[in-house]
């Protein structure tokens, strides 16, 4: 992946709030554009901890926080499969570690739905993120697959 300059705290405060908004409306058309600009910028991971910080209780609980943003993540599926499944994909390593398999099974079912291009695309470019090899196999098996599920039969 391409070295990009680092976020200036004033755009790291701007996600931040942005990650709040999503957090108070999963569904909100513009929010979500935002974020998925987010994304394709390589800002993606600043998207996630903010709004995985929203959820996180007062007492800094992961467990809230795995439910609370998986909550969310299934809500905003509707409206954006490729923000929602991003954001899912960098909660699975979180789920996986804490033993969430029923978090775990729940994004690897929505990935085996997905049909959306940009989903794909944004799994592609997740494991080009320098993640550990094992998630790196699954994003792009995921992402292979939605591509496998688009083609027209025949």
């Amino acid at each position: 992946m391409k070295n990009r300059a680092a976020p200036t705290p004033a755009e790291v405060e701007a996600i931040a709030k942005l990650a709040r908004t999503i957090g108070e409306n999963p569904r909100d058309r513009e929010s979500l554009s935002l974020a998925a600009e987010q994304i394709a910028t390589g800002n993606g991971e600043l998207v996630f901890n903010g709004l995985f910080d929203t959820q996180r209780g007062t007492d800094g609980d992961d467990a809230s926080a795995i439910n609370g943003t998986m909550s969310l993540l299934e809500s905003m599926m509707g409206t954006s499969p490729g923000v929602g499944g991003y954001l899912m994909a960098r909660l699975y390593p979180i789920a996986r570690r804490r033993y969430f398999h029923h978090t775990c099974d729940a994004i690897e079912l929505w990935m085996a739905d997905s049909t959306s291009e940009e989903l794909a695309e944004n799994l592609s470019r997740l494991a080009k993120e320098g993640v550990r090899p094992v998630l790196r196999r699954s994003y792009e098996a995921w992402a292979a697959q939605i591509r496998q599920f688009r083609k027209p039969a025949g």
